[in-house]
């Protein structure tokens, strides 16, 4: 199967050089890759299960999409929006 997506901020714009984790949750083996120009990454060779998606880049909150649900040759798109960090 093939996990892919576009990263973006909250104002739309692509987010380059963002950190993509994909992991399955049940084997705990994880896969880590950098976004692309586009803001596109993706994940070939995904074995079947369930995974959790986390999204890391200076000046932005960390993202998690839990509960990834890849099939048999699927083509499994995960869009997520990365929100700007705020200081306290």
């Amino acid at each position: 199967a093939t996990v892919l997506g576009t990263i973006r901020d909250a104002n739309d714009a692509v987010v380059e050089g963002a950190t993509v984790t994909l992991k399955n949750t049940e084997t705990g083996i994880s896969s880590t890759l950098t976004t692309d120009s586009n803001g596109d990454f993706q994940f070939i060779n995904v074995k079947i299960g369930l995974y959790q998606i986390t999204v890391e880049k200076q000046g932005f909150n960390k993202l998690a999409a839990d509960k990834i649900n890849v099939q048999v040759n699927a083509r499994q798109r995960v869009d997520l929006i990365l929100q700007v960090a705020t200081t306290t």
